[in-house]
């Protein structure tokens, strides 16, 4: 049993310090189910850029607020409708007078938006544009195992640059590198493991990306990019979140193509884009050739595919590009405010065959080197109701559908209900659409979710899943089912003030058995989630944060409980002085690695990082950010675990760290021009 952090790094662009989108990121992202690939960098830099130059909510077309990311398909009928009926908005408050606007939502959407006049699609300059470098050095202070014994051919530094150059929406490009701990930036020769010639960081992305809503080529990426089209079934290169705690935002919004600027080393595409189209109708092609982490037998099949990004040790750097894949795809799309349809079709070609483990529960998996997929995506706005759905389909006949109505009953109250149905063998390598598990296969459901804001302060968000995996599963050896329910209620007293309690708790059935033949029976579980959070702002200067939270795991055969608390404190411009410092101080009681609980932690610009707390530990961490010129940011952060038994020790194998305690330190700097 161990504690450990793990950490989810991706460059970021600048964002002011009172970015209201970003908090509001970050809070759902602290809130809710979080998976382990999720990438937020797209969303940050949106909310980044629309900060600083907010949409004028009277001149910009729907395409152009849709494609925002902000709005959801209601706010954009919404809006559309008071500009017709009233020829615009005089002032941008004026989306309070919409009786079936939430009063919560208007407030955050006006940071974001403007009724003065922005020029947008003036002849371009280049020299208007905005650089920005940013370079984030990170390492252990504490040495693991496969340093010391040769396993990791590199250093304990990860090193991370990047540049982008970016004039308004319109055109921009960028680079990124990145070297992870233990990867080296030389060449080893492999019988003498000698350093060679130097090869540079080990991950490397570059892109150019060209938009002009009013002509014809609406759109054109060159470079990595990322694809994301209707509910996720078929593509989705971005972050989707899974239950959140706000119950009814279920449904999937994106714009189809963004440039690529992560530092996540697979879940992209690397070629070229182009959306063409006038008025309503629109298609796009897309065309990507790249290589592929994977896991090759002796036969030369491909039993995995790999997404770690890691490449330290001589096993893991065998996987390395090991598998060339190439697709392309076309997606023809008519959207109206109201109704949307889109089809949509890709064909992905492998040099060597798919072909999974022989076990039971990977009887149905995808087997081959050709996939195709073909799905249709629609959405429909009315006045009380909403849907949306995807359905997909492959060359193998495996289908995947989702289906979803929102209810909006009134102002205050709006309910959710969604169907899901993944068929056994049903593979898309890029989805990433709603569901229990992990991948969009083996699974059936049925989850209602509802929003109530019952006083001017308080509100309240529900939901229940009703899920079933039909066929075996990594984690147990027959057909179960499962549910789902969580609660939360959200207190905002006043803008210096917010509380929440939240309630969830899942009911499963897992196979425990060590037993690797005959019959076995499925476990049932009980995982409870019992968290108090508190957040207030003393003055300008000082915030607190405080949280308690609670969880139990129950078996047949045992009972567990952990609980965490922590104290966070910030100071932002004491004294007039550039500089925010933020600090934690977290104090964990845990059972076991079931009952483990998982905390979101504030890190350098725009990291995001998410601490496992699996054992008894006090962990802390402290943040400074220093401005000392006006284009010039520094950040430094340090952060410390110590169990509390002195014997233990974090990791194992190469992992190991022969010490009870853990410490990280990390430097970045932006600078703009």
């Amino acid at each position: 049993m161990y504690c450990y952090t793990s950490t989810i790094l991706f460059g970021q662009s600048p964002i002011h310090d009172e970015s209201v989108g970003l908090q509001k990121l970050e809070s759902t992202i602290d809130n809710n189910d979080i998976q382990a690939n999720e990438d937020f960098l797209a969303s940050a830099d949106q909310l980044d850029y629309y900060i600083a130059h907010p949409l004028n909510i009277n001149k910009a077309t729907v395409e152009v607020l849709r494609a925002s990311g902000i709005f959801t398909d209601r706010e954009l009928w919404l809006i559309e409708k008071h500009r017709k009926e009233y020829g615009g908005f005089v002032d941008k408050k004026e989306l309070y007078s919409i009786p079936t606007f939430p009063q919560q939502r208007v407030a955050y959407l006006c940071h974001f938006i403007t009724t003065k006049e922005v020029h947008t699609y003036k002849k371009l300059n280049l020299k208007e544009g905005k650089h920005v470098l940013i370079s984030r050095h990170t390492s252990a202070l504490e040495q693991q195992a496969g340093f010391s014994n040769g396993s990791f051919q590199g250093d304990a530094w990860q090193h991370y640059l990047r540049y982008k150059y970016q004039l308004n929406q319109r055109i921009g490009w960028g680079l990124t590198l990145e070297k992870d701990a233990g990867e080296s930036l030389y060449k080893h020769d492999n019988v003498f493991n000698l350093k060679k010639a130097q090869s540079g960081f080990d991950y490397q992305s570059a892109h150019l990306f060209y938009k002009s809503p009013r002509s014809f080529v609406r759109e054109l990426y060159v470079g990595d990019y990322a694809l994301n089209m209707g509910q996720g079934l078929h593509f989705w290169n971005g972050f989707g979140f899974g239950k959140l705690a706000e119950a009814v935002n279920i449904k999937r919004s994106k714009a189809a193509l963004s440039p690529y600027r992560s530092a996540n080393e697979w879940n992209f595409l690397r070629g070229g884009a182009i959306k063409v189209g006038k008025s309503a109708l629109h298609a796009i092609g897309f065309y990507s050739n790249k290589k592929r982490d994977a896991n090759i037998t002796e036969s030369g099949t491909v039993s995995s595919l790999q997404t770690t990004g890691l490449h330290r040790t001589e096993g893991e750097r065998v996987s390395k590009n090991a598998l060339k894949e190439m697709l392309w795809g076309i997606r023809l799309n008519y959207q109206k405010t109201r109704f949307q349809c889109a089809l949509s079709h890709s064909h992905t070609s492998y040099t060597q065959t798919l072909k999974k483990a022989s076990t039971l529960y990977n009887t149905f998996a995808f087997e081959g080197k050709q996939l195709r997929l073909t799905s249709i995506d629609l959405r429909w706005v009315g006045a009380h109701i909403e849907y949306f759905g995807e359905h997909s389909v492959s060359n193998k006949r495996e289908h995947a559908h989702l289906n979803g109505l929102d209810f909006y009953v009134s102002e205050d109250l709006t309910l959710n209900l969604t169907h899901r149905y993944y068929s056994y063998g049903y593979f898309a390598p890029y989805a990433n659409a709603f569901g229990d598990a992990s991948k969009n296969q083996n699974e059936t459901g049925i989850y209602s979710g509802l929003r109530f804001d019952f006083a001017a302060t308080w509100s309240v968000s529900a939901y229940h899943d009703l899920y079933k995996f039909p066929w075996t599963s990594y984690r147990s050896i027959a057909p179960v089912d499962g549910k789902q329910y969580a609660i939360k209620l959200n207190h905002l007293p006043s803008d210096k003030l917010e509380m929440y309690w939240l309630l969830k708790k899942t009911h499963e059935k897992r196979n425990f058995s060590s037993q690797p033949t005959g019959l076995k029976n499925a476990t049932s579980t009980a995982h409870t989630q019992v968290r108090y959070h508190i957040a207030y702002r003393i003055n300008e200067a000082i915030s607190l944060k405080n949280r308690f939270e609670l969880v139990s795991w129950k078996t047949d055969e045992l009972k567990e409980h952990s609980i965490i608390l922590y104290q966070d404190i910030q100071l932002k411009h004491w004294n007039h002085f550039p500089f925010t410092l933020t600090a934690r101080i977290a104090f964990a009681d845990i059972s076991s690695h079931s009952s483990r609980i998982y905390t979101y932690e504030n890190d350098v610009l725009y990291t995001f990082n998410f601490a496992s707390y699996s054992e008894d530990a006090m962990r802390y961490y402290l943040l400074l950010k220093y401005r000392p010129y006006k284009n010039l940011s520094l950040w430094l952060r340090f952060s410390r675990t110590s169990l509390a038994n002195r014997q233990a020790t974090f990791g194992q194998g190469d992992h190991l760290i022969n010490s009870s305690q853990r410490s990280h330190f990390r430097f970045q700097a932006m600078y703009q021009f």
